[in-house]
């Protein structure tokens, strides 16, 4: 199940148009894939071969007689009573906790900066810190490719006008003689700046459209023009890979749990755990080393958080429609699913967490900020939004948890009698079956 989460959320990033993206998606497709074949087929065969070195040695804390259970409930217990006597309130008090920690997002910057401090002791940074310090930071190329018989394209008014831009430190105009005008445009600011973007919309919103000839196909390369485009292909595709994840996430809970309202809270309780994470980051990012967020973030968070969250969410809501179908109950259900499924979810997040530090010890701001956000996210997911809102939310919405659409409920049920009826009646004994 957890595979498929991952693929399912990966799916969003393969239908980008940005080739860094798709090798991040099949790479995360793959390891997943890989890791799910091995612990179904490899791991299995080791656990059954190594039965007794398992058993071998086990800690003075895990022995048999060790510990004894002291009488009455458990703490945790005893919270978890107290969580589902007051589930509004519990609720109520997460979610407003998720607002607040999300708020600072709303003035959160993006932008691709060059990481000078990796690349300040190689020679690159230091040519490129010299022509910033010189103002002549970098290039862009407007290509306006024609016919060959139509001779060169008019761009003395798109030069003249450019030579007034103190942004400009050079403009010229170069034709190869054959089916090709090229504009030089020197910059002063590097590419990486918000002066550099504000020119390269100037450019392609006003001064293309207005000082070339009507018709005149355009072609902007240069480093300022592809921290420009990637950019805005990320802000383009950001709507359609959120849907793709929230729509593979939907169907794959419902299918999984036979649930409309299950599925919508999980992806509701997701999207602000998002939130929350990316407004810490936004408290954050100057002490990681840029006060902007890479663009390309929240992508790569959207797809890992929602992947590992999936996983996290059938751990818990497993085991409560197991024993609410079994029994009934929805209050001793919700119980069940948290006193299951507690240890496994903070074992895991934990895992999770040590693993991510390491990305806040590297001199890549990126990864920095990376680590940074997916660890609060688990953080955030796993100890908040697993243990209070979600089981709460349960807890309030009782029978309403697992309503289907009339036809549909009907198909389904239908299905499941179908599949369990043979079995059952296969293994019952014949004095328990109904004598007809």
């Amino acid at each position: 199940m957890a595979d498929t989460a991952v693929v399912t959320t990966a799916v969003g990033l393969l239908l980008t148009d940005i080739a860094y993206m798709r090798t991040l998606a099949l790479a995360a497709v793959l390891a997943a894939s890989t890791a799910t074949l091995a612990s179904l087929t490899l791991m299995s065969a080791l656990l059954a071969s190594c039965d007794r070195v398992l058993a071998w040695a086990p800690m003075p804390w895990a022995r048999p007689g060790r510990r004894r259970p002291k009488a009455g409930p458990t703490a945790w217990e005893r919270w978890t009573g107290h969580l589902l006597r007051h589930p509004g309130r519990y609720a109520t008090a997460a979610v407003l906790l998720l607002l607040l920690a999300a708020a600072p997002v709303l003035g959160l910057r993006t932008a691709l900066p060059f990481d000078r401090a990796v690349l300040s002791d190689t020679t690159l940074g230091t040519g490129l810190a010299r022509m910033e310090d010189d103002r002549i930071a970098s290039l862009t190329l407007v290509a306006l490719p024609h016919p060959e018989d139509a001779g060169s394209v008019e761009t003395q008014s798109l030069t003249a006008e450019l030579r007034k831009d103190p942004r400009v430190f050079l403009t010229t105009a170069i034709d190869d003689g054959r089916d090709l005008t090229l504009v030089l445009i020197g910059e002063r600011q590097a590419p990486d700046t918000d002066a550099a973007a504000a020119l390269q919309r100037h450019l392609r919103e006003d001064l293309v459209p207005r000082l070339l000839p009507a018709g005149q196909p355009v072609l902007i390369a240069g480093p300022a023009a592809t921290v420009h485009d990637l950019k805005d292909e990320v802000d383009d595709q950001m709507g359609l890979v959120l849907v793709v994840i929230c729509c593979g996430t939907f169907v794959l809970s419902f299918l999984v749990f036979r649930s409309v309202v299950v599925p919508l809270k999980a992806i509701a309780m997701n999207l602000l755990c998002v939130a929350a994470a990316f407004g810490m980051l936004a408290l954050a990012a100057p002490v990681l080393g840029h006060p902007a967020v890479n663009p390309l973030l929240p992508l790569i968070t959207l797809t890992l958080v929602f992947g590992l969250s999936m996983d996290y969410e059938v751990f818990l809501v497993h085991r409560i429609a197991e024993h609410y179908r079994g029994h009934g109950d929805n209050a001793a259900a919700v119980l069940h699913g948290l006193r299951r499924t507690a240890l496994p979810i903070s074992l895991a997040a934990g895992v999770l967490v040590v693993s991510l530090t390491g990305l806040l010890g590297t001199h890549r701001q990126d990864l920095r900020q990376i680590g940074f956000v997916v660890m609060v996210a688990l953080v955030l997911d796993a100890t908040v939004v697993r243990m209070v809102p979600a089981p709460a939310l349960m807890r309030l919405m009782g029978r309403a948890n697992w309503w289907l659409p009339g036809g549909l409920g009907r198909v389904l049920s239908a299905r499941d009698v179908k599949a369990r009826v043979p079995a059952q009646a296969s293994a019952a004994p014949t004095a328990d079956r109904p004598r007809v």
